[in-house]
């Protein structure tokens, strides 16, 4: 059954944003937004869908029950008619995580994470705070110790897409890591009240 309640699915795309704090306007926020469904509530929901919904694919669409229903659970309601039932705009639940996978929103200024991924290639971030790392070793990988970055979600098995790279006084760029396969491996080293960043070097 396709929706036509523009109102609120206008809200219900508004809430999404709300919940990553970003907005979805690019081609790799929707590559973002489908990995975080897939990661948050174990749905698929394709980039070019997204697209659709956003506007981003200028041509005329009306989504689908389901495709509406995915973004709601993805927001903790059960559906898409649970989220118009709820007058306060409010999600009524809260997530649990899959142990794969890591919003930065979750960490603290001094964490520290090793990301691994196919072939061989190992990295070492420390956490400044709100979603920005900075590169502080890496081993076979073209990204280089002093890089920075803004990423929201770390999860194995889903390429990591790094906002904002910087390296030196480049622009900004978009940059990916483990195009092909994903992370495979996510360790988080807490930082114990130490928030001074580490010189950058390579081990």
């Amino acid at each position: 059954m396709k929706i036509t309640d523009n109102d609120n699915i206008q809200k219900l795309l508004n809430q999404v944003e709300g919940s990553l704090h970003r907005k979805i306007k690019a081609h790799h926020d929707f590559e973002f937004l489908s990995s975080a469904v897939s990661t948050r509530n174990h749905e698929k929901i394709s980039s070019s869908t997204l697209k659709r919904l956003w506007g981003y694919d200028s041509r005329q669409h009306q989504p689908y029950h389901n495709t509406l229903s995915i973004l709601c659970r993805f927001l903790g309601y059960k559906d898409w008619d649970d989220f118009v039932s709820h007058e306060d705009g409010k999600s009524p639940t809260s997530f649990s995580y899959s142990a794969g996978a890591l919003f930065s929103h979750e960490l603290e200024v001094g964490d520290q994470l090793w990301i691994s991924w196919k072939p061989n290639r190992m990295c070492n971030l420390f956490y400044k705070g709100n979603n920005q790392f900075i590169v502080l070793d890496a081993i076979n990988s073209k990204l280089n110790p002093g890089d920075t970055f803004n990423c929201m979600l770390f999860s194995e098995g889903i390429p990591l897409y790094l906002d904002n790279f910087v390296r030196n006084d480049q622009d900004p760029i978009t940059f990916v890591v483990g195009y092909s396969g994903g992370l495979t491996s996510i360790r988080l080293i807490k930082s114990k009240g130490k928030r001074h960043e580490p010189h950058p070097h390579i081990l």
